[in-house]
């Protein structure tokens, strides 16, 4: 049977597990820019739009996850209300009022850096259409989400004296769909011109690898919004830590999955995947499962050896075997 624990045993597990998120998604966002940076010195080849505003989302996940170590620090983040006093409390209303600002902006950036590089990776006039039609929808939700939340708490002030409600339940329904939407939009989008292309082994397993990233950062998003909804309003300060912590996750991985799609360069020398496919190729169980025909395939018979040397006309098969030894061709009978 586990024993509970006290507020402040609480507090001190709780901005533990903060800290240590801050840290490790704070290094994955560096680390996701250097192998994009690094793949485009492979290509020798200058920093691109979709280059800049990763560059950009970085920026601000790593900006994020410091105003997270403030509000940990300096506010009451992580420890229940009712053991935070009042100008803790309100420090932590302040960064969080901030975040709900800077978060919409980088995961736009994100959203747009993908955009940027199947535009450029797509040169058909439809499915350039179709991605400025998502490239508008990524721009109008992050400005409705900035706008709302820097509108909702306005002066600056009310958020300070807590007069201000910064957990509106009403904006995380209605930007909810839209933000789905969008992003499922956005590795759909590529299938039906995909399909209908001609590609090599390694250019089909590039867009397979894509897909399942883009899948993963779906997913990933549908898990940071479910956990939005377990907030309590009386203690937010203590149990908003799950939900932040996956809004954390989320961006991570939005920054990390769109840098990745643009470092193949790099990626074939660090992970052989040519090489690790010709191996699966050559196990028995893959060509058993995965290449019935040619397990199942009889055997050709082989041919009969043609003769190095034809006699001429005039030369006898009795003078042809005793300069080239005893054979005989098969349509001879011994």
């Amino acid at each position: 049977m586990s024993v509970p624990l006290i507020p402040e045993q609480a507090s001190e597990n709780q901005s533990f597990k903060i800290i240590l998120c801050v840290v490790l998604f704070s290094f994955v966002g560096v680390l996701s820019i250097i192998l994009r940076i690094t793949s485009r010195h492979i290509q020798k080849s200058a920093l691109k739009g979709d280059d800049y505003t990763l560059i950009f989302a970085t920026v601000l996940l790593v900006c994020i996850n410091i105003i997270l170590g403030a509000a940990v620090r300096h506010g009451a983040f992580g420890r229940h209300a009712y053991t935070a006093t009042e100008h803790e409390t309100a420090m932590f209303r302040l960064l969080y009022s901030i975040i709900g600002i800077l978060m919409p902006l980088c995961i736009a950036a994100t959203r747009i850096s993908v955009l940027i590089l199947l535009y450029k990776s797509f040169p058909f006039q439809r499915i350039q259409i179709a991605i400025q039609v998502l490239f508008a929808m990524a721009a109008l939700i992050a400005v409705a989400a900035i706008a709302g939340n820097a509108l909702r708490c306005l002066p600056v002030s009310t958020v300070y004296s807590g007069t201000c409600d910064i957990d509106s339940s009403t904006m995380t329904y209605t930007l909810l769909v839209p933000c789905l939407v969008l992003d499922f939009a956005i590795i759909i989008t590529p299938i039906p011109t995909v399909s209908s292309m001609r590609l090599s082994p390694s250019d089909k397993r590039a867009m397979t690898g894509a897909f399942v990233l883009g899948l993963i950062t779906c997913l990933s998003a549908c898990a940071g919004y479910t956990l939005l909804f377990q907030v309590k309003r009386h203690d937010t300060t203590y149990t908003l830590v799950p939900a932040v912590i996956g809004m954390m996750n989320e961006t991570s991985i939005r920054v990390f999955t769109s840098s990745i799609m643009g470092c193949r360069p790099l990626l074939s020398r660090l992970v052989p995947i040519k090489k690790l496919a010709q191996y699966f190729e050559s196990l028995e169980w893959y060509q058993y499962h995965f290449a019935p025909r040619l397990q199942r395939a009889p055997p050709r018979p082989r041919a009969w050896p043609r003769p190095t040397y034809e006699p001429r006309r005039n030369d006898s098969w009795e003078e042809w075997e005793l300069s080239h030894g005893n054979f005989s061709p098969f349509w001879v009978s011994a």
